[in-house]
């Protein structure tokens, strides 16, 4: 629970940007797929950059990555704008946030297309990073001011 403080307290005071929160992997699931139905012709009306927390209640972070991840492929597929490829997709990218620091949990959120792992307790430097490289990096140059993260 302090760690979700932590990343919402950073986002909002140097971002200025109110993320979205889910309280375990079923209800992030049905946040995303909300966000996708939306009737929108643009190409991020979704989430941008989701801090999924590995040990969540109901479904955990890999369940719920897998699902939002398959949600974006199919994106992807109606848009014909990228591969399938979901380890170099832009259009969402998940950090893992996690208490497991063995190579073998990194490996699994990595293979399962996270592009990055946070291993608690939260590193700000490394937050920071995440979201200044995934959600502003590639959207630097972008019109759209879609201003969605999801934790």
């Amino acid at each position: 629970m302090f760690n979700m403080m932590a990343v919402v307290s950073i986002i909002v005071d140097k971002y200025k940007i109110k993320p979205a929160e889910a309280a375990n992997g079923k209800i992030a699931i049905d946040m995303f797929k909300e966000a996708m139905e939306k009737p929108c012709q643009c190409a991020n009306r979704a989430y941008k950059l989701v801090f999924m927390d590995i040990n969540m209640p109901i479904k955990n972070g890999y369940q719920a990555t897998e699902e939002i991840l398959k949600m974006v492929e199919r994106e992807q597929q109606l848009r014909k704008n990228v591969s399938a490829d979901r380890a170099n997709s832009n259009f969402c990218t998940i950090i893992a946030l996690t208490s497991y620091t063995t190579s073998d949990v990194e490996e699994r959120c990595l293979n399962l297309g996270m592009k990055r792992v946070i291993f608690k307790p939260l590193n700000t430097v490394k937050l920071k990073e995440c979201i200044d490289t995934y959600f502003y990096g590639p959207y630097r140059n972008s019109n759209n001011n879609n201003n969605q993260l999801l934790n």
